[in-house]
């Protein structure tokens, strides 16, 4: 028999025909897989560095206005573990005494009691430990997904910035052949009229054909311009999701924190 629950928030009932050494057994048992389980997790999140530094140590002001220091995941649950690993041996060697000093052989009714108290606190706070960390195991594809969409956003501003710059340059250029070609216009067309029809024909083609250029060139300038625009729009919105994010991840950890000082409490 599994001593693993079903998904739920809820422990198996106690077993009273198992010993508490099997009890310890199946709970170090069980510790164990939740510590690779969270090892495997905080590897993960320590790659994620470089979107969200979740190794930071700051320190903001709770509902009360009192300093708060901000700590890392791992150093919250490596605690949580040590002082679970701790009160497993107490509970093991307590039990172990408990076993030896028996006449019968068996734990006394008010000392099993006691036992079994102190394995409901441990169950309780391992039951904790393993919600949170698969609270920060749903959450490693959203930042994720807005670390990629973010990375994404930026190479398309960039893109657009340098095919702006691009752009402008080409419109410079052709204010430069225009502006050249109005100071020559009057001579050209002096020219033509003591020529022929046909070439002034031609010359005012080629500046038709210049001013068309023109026409285009500023319409892609305001199709560039509308773009970024929205692309500006677009990273402001990751911005807002970014900021909103990080605050949900200072509240899990402030919880995580109180939490955890509740139960040093008790």
């Amino acid at each position: 028999m599994t001593r693993r629950w079903d998904g739920t928030d809820t422990f198996p009932p106690v077993n009273r025909n198992v010993s508490n050494v099997q009890r310890i057994h199946l709970l170090e048992a069980d510790l164990a897989e939740i510590q690779q389980d969270t090892e495997k997790l905080l590897v993960e999140a320590a790659n994620l560095r470089g979107y969200i530094d979740m190794k930071r140590v700051g320190v903001q002001l709770d509902w009360k206005g009192r300093n708060v220091v901000e700590l890392d995941y791992r150093q919250v649950y490596v605690e949580a573990l040590k002082k679970i690993e701790q009160q497993l041996k107490q509970y093991q060697s307590d039990s172990h005494d408990c076993v030896c000093r028996s006449s019968d052989g068996r734990v006394p009714d008010t000392k099993l009691k006691g036992k079994d108290l102190m394995l409901s606190d441990l169950i309780n706070k391992y039951i904790s430990l393993e919600r949170k960390t698969k609270e920060l195991t749903s959450r490693l594809p959203e930042i994720t997904s807005n670390r990629n969409l973010y990375t994404e956003a930026a190479q398309s501003k960039s893109l657009l910035k340098q095919q702006l710059a691009e752009c402008r340059g080409k419109i410079a250029e052709y204010r430069d052949k225009l502006a050249v070609m109005e100071t020559k216009l009057p001579g050209v067309l002096t020219y033509s009229a003591r020529t022929n029809e046909r070439e002034r024909e031609l010359l005012q083609h080629k500046i038709g054909v210049l001013e068309k250029e023109l026409v285009e060139v500023r319409r892609d300038r305001k199709e560039m311009e509308e773009f970024l625009r929205r692309k500006n729009s677009e990273l402001r919105n990751i911005s807002d999701t970014t900021h909103l994010l990080h605050r949900q991840i200072y509240i899990a950890k402030a919880t995580a924190k109180l939490n955890q000082s509740e139960a040093d409490r008790t």
